[in-house]
Parts: structure tokens; sequence; C-alpha cells
């Protein structure tokens, strides 16, 4: 069993100063189906901004390619089916966040005005030398 959590796997991936992270695992299926979910976190602050998920049975098998091997049986490999779906959801998904994102404002607000210096507030300060300036 995985000890890591969705936090400390989301920080890793910020250190590696990856944006976006996904993760993901099989999910609950019905007989002879097969699925996968996962989350697409946004590092920085480890928040989910997508769900991912996709299922395939034996109707979601497909004509094998003419130069596959006899032994590739992944057209009608369920789990197989499932991870290609799961695969097209999320570049479909990355793709539709790429085409609504906004670039940031060029003009941004001063991050420093409106704030004062830590300990000092509205108090006069006095600069007294340490030594006599000889006058």
């Amino acid at each position: 069993m995985p000890t890591a959590d969705v936090l400390r796997i989301s920080q890793s991936a910020d250190r590696a100063r990856a944006g976006l992270c996904l993760i993901y695992g099989p999910a609950p299926a019905k007989p002879d189906y097969a699925g996968f979910m996962g989350v697409i976190v946004e590092t920085g602050e480890a928040q989910p901004v997508a769900f991912v998920r996709a299922e395939a049975g034996p109707m979601d098998s497909e004509i094998p390619r003419p130069d596959r091997r006899k032994e590739d049986l992944r057209h009608l490999d369920v789990n197989a089916l499932a991870a290609r779906k799961f695969e097209q959801q999320v570049w479909k998904c990355i793709n539709g966040m790429i085409a609504r994102d906004q670039p940031a404002s060029t003009t941004q607000p001063s991050p420093w005005k409106g704030r004062t210096p830590r300990g000092v507030d509205d108090r006069t300060i006095l600069i007294v030398p340490n030594q006599s300036v000889g006058w």
C-alpha cells in the first residue's frame, strides 16, 4: 500500500518544477470491464483542477492493426483499452485547460503598497548615534 498522499506527491512534483501533476490509478468497474481514474493537481497550491475517468469493456474492442504481431492482443484487452481511453481523456482535458488559460496581467499591483515593514507603525523613529559626532 503506498504511503504518499496527494499533498506529498504534489509537493514532490512542485520541487521538480512541474506546474501540474497527474495522480491516477485503477477505478472500480463492472465485471469484464476495466477503468482508470485520476486527478490533475496544480502543484504550487496542491489544488485539484480536474478529475478524469475512463472505462472500457468488451464492446470497446478494436479491429487489429494489420502490422501487429500475432501475440499482441491489446485490441481485445480491456485494461489496455481503458488505459488508452484514459490517456486520450487526459490529453483532451489538458488541451481544454490550455485553451481556457488566461495570461497573467502585465501590470500587477505592487505587493508592497499599503504594507509597512515588520514592527513599524505610525510612531516616530529616532536614530541615535552610538558615538559622539563632535559638534
